[in-house]
């Protein structure tokens, strides 16, 4: 085996027919559409970048380089077309928003 996924078996019971309450459900997204997706970490590196003490060089130097991460996504096709700034929670990592570049044909999503 090269470790890909091969085959699901799944059993789809509707949630008003579930008499114990299950620890998670997962969310299935049969016609998926491709997003971008930006993730931000912490911009700045200390807690207190301001403060000529902790970060003698002043905020500028304290920008965390590396705080800004692009994933190609999957997402529901009911993002496409969602004004700017809608918001959509996406499996299992967080809040995101539309981004004023999406358009019909890319779409793109930020959050942190």
């Amino acid at each position: 085996s090269n470790g890909e996924v091969v085959e699901l078996k799944v059993t789809c019971v509707k949630s008003a027919d579930v008499k114990i309450k299950p620890k998670a459900f997962i969310h299935w997204v049969s016609h998926p559409l491709e997003c971008t997706v930006r993730y931000y970490e912490r911009l700045f590196r200390h807690k207190h970048p301001e403060d000529p003490v902790e970060v003698p060089g002043g905020y500028w130097t304290d920008c965390n380089k590396d705080s800004l991460i692009t994933y190609d996504a999957l997402v529901d096709v009911t993002v496409k077309g969602a004004p700017h700034l809608s918001r959509f929670q996406f499996e299992r990592v967080g809040y995101f928003c539309v981004d004023f570049d999406s358009t019909e044909e890319k779409v793109g999503c930020h959050g942190n």
